[in-house]
């Protein structure tokens, strides 16, 4: 996010911000990549800025946002391509360029301007976003497309639809959801990631109570037949700010979760009381999200302009230690987004406890008085942070993760006043990690356990060094498959280097490795796992009934036993696996 100091809704108020963002002067982001013959700039928002990007090179940009510049791009006779973009009351999308292409963007008050030629495909336009497109370029400028749609201005291109009614409606922070009946399955058949985006708004929760048990599914629609036109958002189902959970919540497999700050201080999405469970039932393929609003939304509208510095979701329980009735946060297969001094997860009032499996944050998680479980999670730039004394009931247990951060947070455990609460950390990667750890437990293990950790050479060790860890590691060389960026190369001095057999942690049907390999019974590679899969990205299904196999071993230790969705082995046929006898007799 680039945005104006007087800015406050986004990161944390500068002293001499007025609060009052506008149109700004000067060059917001001056881009050159002189390592390809193309730019590409991706999942950035620009605000109240002047002359916002300048590129010296041909340029992509894609799911990008414009709020309120003066000129969007100013290019040295460059050609243009945009993707997903929404420009939204700027003066010029572009200065100067010699070829235009944008395909799925909105632009609302906004002029349009190229030197030569521009087209426009599955694009909106509303209120003279395109009417000012060839004023002044003469008879060499082309403007062109097809499957764009218009509100009040005038039209162009091929096979074009117009709307008499306003084509948008407001959710939250976010202005340009599409109305109703309005300018959707329009365009050309799905492409590529905008299947897996919105142009439906979220339901907002805010400042009430949810007293019943209540289960939420994914509800904002995905872009998957005919294409929607214009700016397609990245999904969210649900915005809670201010919600009190008197009871049971439950989200389901793929749904999108966003928070807002109801006011300033202590502000969270959802506080819960005690005895209450928040759970989050995501799966590999279709992973839970919570995310603070402005991961998604672009501002800019008034709302929802409060910053507080409390989390999405909280615990308000009045036992300050741990007892049956402490408020409990499930999570597995969950992805967590935030600005960098916002915690995902922390407590707030008496004992909160946070148990976590398979889950990935890409933002901060502590706290005073909670117990952190987490198994199989991965920690990107930001790392987990404990601290309280004695009189409450906190604990950090980490098995087979992964910190992966240079600094933007320390990974930090301080004992206040010689307190000896327990924490286990074993199997788990730090790199580059920044570690600030104490520990009066004298060396009892039963207390703090640290053992089978894999550090960079010369780099922070926790408090308790292990006897088994991998310390001689210049570079981890993560690898990108499947399902992420931190697999392990195969030649990796973390694999089978842990301390118990990846059955026992629920690892079997997981891999560290690109080959996709399962783990099996045998030693745990150290840190996070991913789900094997096929070759083709599928989660493996051993007996091909459709079912996957670590869904089907919900406990992850291979075996088939007391909670399991069925046999993994055995197929819905009675017939065996992989390498079963399959006999076929023809009838007669």
């Amino acid at each position: 996010m680039f945005t104006s100091e007087n800015d406050d809704s986004v990161g944390e108020a500068l002293p001499w911000s007025s609060g009052t963002p506008s149109g700004g002067v000067g060059q917001c982001l001056d881009a050159y990549d002189d390592t390809s013959d193309t730019l590409s700039i991706e999942h950035c928002r620009f605000s109240y800025s002047g002359e916002t990007v300048f590129i010296g090179q041909d340029a992509t940009f894609s799911d990008v946002q414009f709020i309120q510049c003066n000129v969007c791009i100013e290019p040295g006779d460059n050609n243009v391509s945009m993707n997903n973009a929404l420009v939204s009351n700027c003066g010029l999308l572009t200065d100067g360029i010699m070829e235009l292409e944008c395909v799925n963007c909105t632009f609302d008050n906004c002029a349009v301007a190229a030197d030569w030629d521009a087209y426009f495909y599955n694009c909106i336009f509303s209120d003279t976003g395109a009417a000012a497109a060839d004023e002044g370029y003469g008879s060499d400028f082309t403007l062109d497309g097809s499957n764009n749609g218009f509100y009040n201005c005038p039209e162009f291109g091929e096979n074009t639809f117009t709307n008499t009614a306003y084509p948008y409606q407001a959710a939250g922070a976010g202005t340009y959801y599409l109305a109703d009946n309005t300018f959707r399955n329009a365009g050309t058949a799905a492409l590529g990631e905008l299947s897996t985006k919105t142009t439906y708004p979220p339901i907002v929760y805010s400042n009430t109570t949810i007293s019943v048990a209540t289960t939420f599914s994914p509800q904002a629609a995905r872009d998957t037949n005919c294409t929607d036109l214009g700016y397609h958002y990245d999904p969210l189902d649900y915005v809670f700010g201010g919600v009190e959970a008197q009871s049971n919540i439950t989200f389901t497999a793929g749904t999108a979760v966003g928070w807002f700050d109801a006011w300033s201080g202590a502000a969270y999405g959802i506080i819960e009381d005690a005895g209450v469970t928040v759970s989050f039932n995501g799966s590999v393929v279709a992973p839970c999200w919570l995310a603070r609003y402005d991961t998604v939304q672009e501002s800019g509208n008034g709302n929802w302009t409060d910053t507080g510095w409390l989390s999405p979701i909280t615990c308000n329980n009045p036992n300050p230690y741990y007892s049956p009735a402490s408020p409990q946060l499930l999570m597995k297969f969950t992805k967590f987004s935030s600005r960098n001094f916002n915690d995902q997860i922390r407590d707030y009032s008496g004992n909160f406890v946070v148990s976590a499996n398979d889950c990935e944050f890409y933002g901060g998680i502590g706290g005073y008085n909670i117990q952190l479980n987490f198994t199989n999670c991965l920690f990107f730039r930001y790392a987990p942070a404990v601290t309280y004394s004695s009189y409450a009931s906190p604990s950090l247990s980490m098995q087979n993760c992964t910190i992966e951060q240079g600094g933007m947070n320390a990974f930090t455990i301080q004992h206040w006043g010689g307190a000896t609460w327990p924490v286990s950390i074993r199997d788990c990667t730090f790199d580059g990690t920044s570690i600030s750890m104490d520990d009066y437990s004298g060396g009892n293990t039963n207390i703090t356990y640290c053992d089978f950790n894999a550090f960079l050479t010369n780099a922070d060790r926790l408090a308790m060094l292990g006897a088994h860890d991998v310390t001689n590691v210049i570079s981890f060389n993560w690898q990108s498959s499947w399902f992420g960026n931190f697999y392990l190369p195969s030649d990796s001095p973390l694999i089978d280097a842990g301390g118990i057999t990846a059955d026992k942690v629920g690892l079997y049907h997981f891999t560290t490795q690109v080959s996709q390999v399962p783990e099996g019974d045998s030693i745990v590679d150290i840190g996070y796992h991913y789900v094997a899969t096929d070759a083709y990205g599928n989660p493996l299904d051993t007996n091909g009934d459709g079912i996957p196999d670590y869904l089907e071993d919900a406990n992850g230790d291979g075996i088939f036993d007391a909670g399991d969705l069925g046999e993994w082995q055995i197929s819905p046929f009675g017939l065996g696996g992989a390498n079963g006898l399959q006999v076929f007799t023809p009838l007669k």
